[in-house]
């Protein structure tokens, strides 16, 4: 458990297993909540950032065949600006919550272009709107403080998209208008790294049953008796490895995957505002991150994420990103 008796020491002269066991719990809070570490009872972070996206080619399967997949060019690209807020807070031993706040910002640079003029008017008209708000539980089942062989954590996530519902038929949309809810499970371990120097790893994976916009979708290749609800569940992969030569910088390499069943482009109703919620996609996102981090655990984060796997998807997006997280309350003396 990360307690704040324990972060003291970062402040203050430490050797050996003191100073690791204090970036042990560090690792934990200094990314917005990412892994399965916890905040210690009554301790809080503020994490605020921005991430700047854009694309330029569409992955869709465009028949029955496989051999139909193909790529096609979206104009002169989409772009996408962000802004968010996170707030972590120990509630208890062991349990942590988590509140996020996104606003963003996406346009097309052409709108007189595939595939804004297939999927007709206002398909890429400009959307600007608050992002899907995000609030997270966390328990700390395993601990490696306490002798385990990885931290473990349990959560259950929900998140609520009615403010981007009015914009989901877009390609521009930043949300498909759903409450979504479901589990997920956390886990990382981490290590000595040369003299003063830690290591990190950790993998998370969720599953998210998004309550329907609809359960008589009908796709345009489907029979009057076979409709669908959209969306369907989705999974979601995330995990990071980080690497410090000394307490005030990591480094590392980090990944993002996403899978939703659903319908493909060649069967979608275009003329239907749910139609972008039908749609079955995959893809993985890899990147790396960078860390500077005071002695007071302020840190400053950057990263990148490219795709490069896709279905249904945008192939060829970059992710940039770059945020500040202040913690409240650790470290004391």
């Amino acid at each position: 458990m990360c307690s704040s008796d324990l972060l003291a020491h970062v402040s203050k002269p430490a050797q050996g297993d003191e100073m690791m066991l204090a970036w042990m719990c560090v690792i934990g809070v200094a990314e917005a909540g990412g892994g399965p570490w916890v905040l210690g009872p009554g301790d809080q972070t503020i994490y605020v950032g921005m991430d700047v996206q854009r694309l330029t080619q569409l992955g869709i399967q465009a028949g029955p065949d496989p051999a139909d997949y193909t790529t096609i060019d979206v104009g002169e690209g989409l772009s996408s600006f962000g802004v968010k807020a996170i707030a972590n807070y120990g509630l208890l031993s062991r349990v942590e919550l988590e509140l996020e706040v996104p606003w963003y910002r996406v346009s097309a640079n052409r709108v007189d272009v595939e595939p804004c003029l297939a999927l007709g008017e206002g398909s890429c008209k400009t959307t600007q709107s608050i992002g899907l708000l995000r609030g997270q539980a966390k328990w700390l089942v395993l601990d490696e403080l306490q002798g385990m062989p990885l931290s473990v954590s349990l959560g259950g996530t929900m998140r609520y998209g009615g403010f981007t519902a009015p914009a989901r038929s877009r390609i521009t949309n930043v949300g498909e208008g759903t409450t979504d809810l479901g589990p997920s499970i956390h886990l990382g371990r981490t290590g000595g790294l040369g003299k003063g120097g830690y290591w990190s790893a950790y993998t998370e994976l969720y599953w998210l049953y998004r309550f329907p916009s609809t359960d008589s979708y009908q796709g345009s290749d489907l029979g009057p008796d076979a409709p669908v609800s959209a969306p369907m569940p989705e999974w979601v992969l995330n995990g990071e490895a980080l690497f410090s030569p000394d307490a005030s910088v990591a480094f590392g390499p980090s990944f993002s995957g996403l899978y939703r069943n659903g319908l493909d482009w060649y069967e979608l109703n275009l003329e239907d505002p749910d139609r972008l919620a039908a749609l079955g996609v995959y893809n993985m996102r890899v990147g790396g991150k960078l860390v500077i981090r005071n002695e007071r655990g302020v840190a400053f984060s950057t990263g990148f994420l490219r795709t490069v796997v896709s279905y249904n998807n945008p192939s060829d997006a970059w992710l940039v990103s770059a945020g500040l997280s202040v913690p409240t309350g650790l470290g004391r003396p």
